[in-house]
Parts: C-alpha cells; structure tokens; sequence
C-alpha cells in the first residue's frame, strides 16, 4: 500500500507539472492552444477595403486561451487532490 500512495503522489505532482509545463508553452507562444472555437467569417464594410470582424475582435484566440486555462486549472486541481490522497494513505498507515 506504501507504494500505490508513492504512486498517487507521482501521478498528482505529474499532473500538475505538466498542465503548468503546457501553459507556459503556451504563453510564451512555443505552442497554440487547442482550437476548440473557430468563428465564422464576418466581414466588415469600409471605404475602401472589407476587414474581417473576427480578426479585429481576436475572438478565438481568446475563447480558445480561456479554455485552455479552465482546462488547466481543472488538472492543477486533480492533480493537487490525488497527490493529497497519496499523502493521506500514507500517514494512515504510519499511524
């Protein structure tokens, strides 16, 4: 049992490393992050030129940041909880 709580710990820290690890990538633009939005093309009618709306407003760029960092959150929070349950089975059997 001592070593499936050693497990538990690995397994939270791993996740919690990793979605910080991706994050960072992510802000520093070495990577995207998943492109779950994708708008539509709205094209908006000047003088001389036609601009698209969506290129303006960075709308998928945001929803999809927003994401990402919900998504990362939700990860950092499960990993912090199994590696809590590792500890937790540890000092039970200490005890």
């Amino acid at each position: 049992m001592k070593y499936f709580s050693f497990f538990l710990i690995a397994a939270g820290l791993l996740l919690v490393f990793y979605s910080v690890f991706a994050s960072v990538q992510i802000f520093v633009y070495e990577k995207e992050p998943p492109q779950l939005f994708e708008s539509t093309e709205i094209h908006l009618e000047m003088e001389e030129e036609s601009l698209p709306l969506h290129e303006l407003l960075f709308l998928d760029e945001l929803m999809n940041a927003i994401a990402w960092s919900v998504f990362a959150a939700l990860l950092i929070f499960a990993g912090s909880v199994v590696a809590t349950l590792g500890v937790k089975i540890m000092r039970a059997q200490d005890t």
